[in-house]
C-alpha cells in the first residue's frame, strides 16, 4: 500500500471511530437522565388522555410554573399547584391518595415538576407521573389554553372556590343576592352541582333563557357561572347575558373543582337512582315531622341531634350518603351535609328538593302512617286504612305468644314473642315501618320502648295500643284504644 492511500484508510477509519463514539454517546445521553429525575415519566401523548372534558375521574394534571405563566397559557384543564407554594400542594390534591397526578412545568430542564412530585409522594400519594417535557414539548404537537385570560379581557370577573363557597352559604336559594349557574348539559347536572345553582345548559340558552327572565332578577345582581372547571359553555353563557344587559357576571373556571371538593346537590332523577341503589337517606328534620312520614328507608337524624345520633352513620367515609329535609327552602339537609362533610365522609349529597317533592312524585305508605295520641303509637284508623290498600308496605311484628298466634293471627305478621324480641333485637330491619301488636296493647307497648332503648337507630316504629282479636283465617277485630 503506498503511503497516500495508507494516509486515506488511516483517515477513514479515524473518522468512522469518531462518528461511532460521537452515535453512541449521543444515544448514552438520550438513555441517561439527570439524577434529579422523577422515577415516573410521560410523554405528551399520555398527558393528552387526560386534559379533555369531562376529564377522567380520579385524575389531577397539575402545572407547578408560577400563576403567572399559568394564566398566560396551560394545558387544558390542569390545576395551578405552583411550585413555590407547597402549603397550596396540602390544601388542593384530593383525599384519595391513589389519585393519578400528572405533573408538569416548563421544559425537560426544569426539575420543580420532579421536586413536586417527590412531595406529594412524601403525602402519601401513589399514583404519580411527571411530563418532564412540560409546556415546551406540549406546543409541538398541542395548544396551550388561556380561559382565564380571555375572560378577564372581556370584562368579566373570575373567581375562586373560597370566593362561591362563601356565596353559598347556607346552601339555599338566594336570587335576590347571587345567582349560580351551571351551564352544563342536563344529565351532569342532575348527577350533581353546586348547592343552590340553577340549570343553564348553554346549548339550549334560547330555549332557557324565558324561564330565566320569568324569575325577575336585577340586571345588577351578581352571577356566578361554572364548577371550577376550564369550560367555555360558562363563558359563552356569560356572553349571551351580557348581551341581555346582565353587569355583575363572574367566572368560576379556575381550580379546585366543587365537585371534588364539596358536597353537591342533586335533583330528584339522581336521588330516585341512589334510593333504587340502597344509599343511607338521612332526613334531618325534626323528629316529629319524620314519624308523620318520610322517604322510605330513610333514617331520622336531626340536625339538632346530630352528635347523638353520630354512632349510627356507615364506618365506610367512601359510601355516598343523602342528606334531605322540607324542600328548596330548608337549610337543614345542608347543615347535616356539612356536619357530614367535616367528620370526613367524601360522598355527600343533598336532595334540595326533599320530602315535599318526593311524597308528590312516589307517595309511599310511610306518608299513610299517623302518630296516635301516645308516645310511640300508631293512629288506629291509619293501621287498619294500610292494611287494607297497602300491607306489605310495614312489618307487623306480633308479640304475643307461639301458642296465643298459632289460634290466629294477620296473614302477614310475623311472629316473635316479646320474652323473644331481645335476642333478636339486631336482625330487626328498618327497611320498612315496624308496627308491634297484641291482643291489649300492653306487650306492644313493652316491644316499642325495647327497641327505642336497644336500637335507637330505627326511627320508624310505632305500636298499636289497643284490644285486638284475631281469627284462624286471618280476619280479625280492633277495638277502641
Amino acid at each position: 500500500m503506498n503511503k497516500s492511500k495508507k494516509h486515506l484508510w488511516i483517515l477513514f477509519l479515524l473518522t468512522l471511530v469518531v462518528t461511532l463514539g460521537v452515535g453512541f454517546a449521543a444515544v448514552q445521553a438520550a438513555e441517561v437522565k439527570p439524577g434529579w429525575y422523577f422515577q415516573d415519566i410521560v410523554n405528551a401523548d399520555f398527558v393528552a388522555q387526560y386534559a379533555k372534558l369531562p376529564p377522567p375521574p380520579n385524575s389531577m394534571v397539575i402545572d407547578v410554573r408560577p400563576k403567572e405563566e399559568y394564566s398566560e397559557g396551560h394545558i387544558f384543564g390542569s390545576f395551578s399547584i405552583p411550585n413555590n407554594q407547597p402549603g397550596e400542594l396540602t390544601r388542593l390534591l384530593p383525599k384519595n391518595k391513589g389519585t393519578l397526578l400528572v405533573f408538569y412545568g416548563q421544559d425537560p430542564a426544569n426539575n420543580l415538576s420532579h421536586e413536586s412530585a417527590r412531595a406529594a409522594q412524601k403525602m402519601g400519594y401513589t399514583n404519580i407521573k411527571v411530563f418532564a417535557g412540560g409546556v415546551l414539548e406540549w406546543k409541538k404537537g398541542f395548544s396551550l389554553v388561556a380561559l382565564t385570560k380571555e375572560a378577564v379581557a372581556q370584562g368579566f370577573g373570575v373567581v375562586d372556590y373560597d370566593y362561591v363557597r362563601g356565596k353559598v352559604g347556607i346552601g339555599i336559594r338566594q336570587l335576590n343576592q347571587v345567582v349560580i349557574i351551571d351551564a352544563r348539559p342536563d344529565r351532569m347536572y342532575s348527577e350533581g352541582h353546586i348547592p343552590s345553582a340553577l340549570s343553564f345548559p348553554s346549548m339550549k340558552f334560547a330555549q332557557v333563557y324565558p324561564d330565566f327572565e320569568k324569575l325577575n332578577i336585577a340586571k345588577n345582581t351578581e352571577i356566578i357561572l361554572g364548577i371550577g372547571r376550564e369550560c367555555e359553555l360558562s363563558l359563552k353563557n356569560a356572553q349571551r347575558l351580557k348581551e341581555k344587559g346582565y353587569t355583575n357576571l363572574k367566572l368560576y373556571i379556575s381550580p379546585p373543582v366543587w365537585l371534588d371538593n364539596d358536597y353537591q346537590e342533586i335533583d330528584i332523577k339522581r336521588a330516585k337512582e341512589f334510593h333504587d341503589q340502597g344509599v343511607l337517606f338521612i332526613d334531618s328534620r325534626p323528629e316529629t315531622l319524620f314519624k308523620k312520614g318520610s322517604i322510605e328507608k330513610s333514617i331520622s337524624i336531626p340536625v339538632t341531634k346530630f352528635e347523638a345520633n353520630k354512632n349510627i352513620l356507615p364506618k365506610d367515609m367512601t359510601k355516598p350518603i343523602v342528606s334531605f329535609c322540607q324542600g328548596y327552602s330548608c337549610v337543614l339537609s345542608h347543615e347535616v351535609a356539612r356536619k357530614l362533610m367535616d367528620l370526613g365522609y367524601q360522598n355527600v349529597v343533598v336532595y334540595a328538593g326533599g320530602y315535599p317533592e318526593w311524597e308528590k312524585a312516589f307517595p309511599s305508605t310511610a306518608s299513610a302512617i299517623k302518630p296516635g295520641s301516645g308516645e310511640g303509637t300508631i293512629d288506629v284508623a291509619a293501621f287498619e286504612k294500610i292494611l287494607k290498600e297497602d300491607p306489605a308496605g310495614i312489618l307487623v311484628i306480633d308479640v304475643r305468644s307461639s301458642a296465643e298466634f298459632s289460634t290466629g293471627a294477620l296473614k302477614t305478621a310475623v311472629s316473635i314473642p316479646v320474652g323473644d324480641l331481645e335476642k333478636k333485637l339486631k336482625t330487626l330491619s328498618s327497611d320498612k315501618p315496624i308496627v308491634f301488636i297484641c291482643s291489649t296493647g300492653a306487650r306492644s307497648g313493652e316491644a316499642f320502648f325495647m327497641v327505642k332503648d336497644s336500637r335507637p337507630e330505627i326511627k320508624n316504629v310505632f305500636y298499636l295500643d289497643t284490644e285486638m282479636s284475631f281469627n284462624k283465617d286471618g280476619s280479625y277485630k280492633i277495638g277502641k284504644p
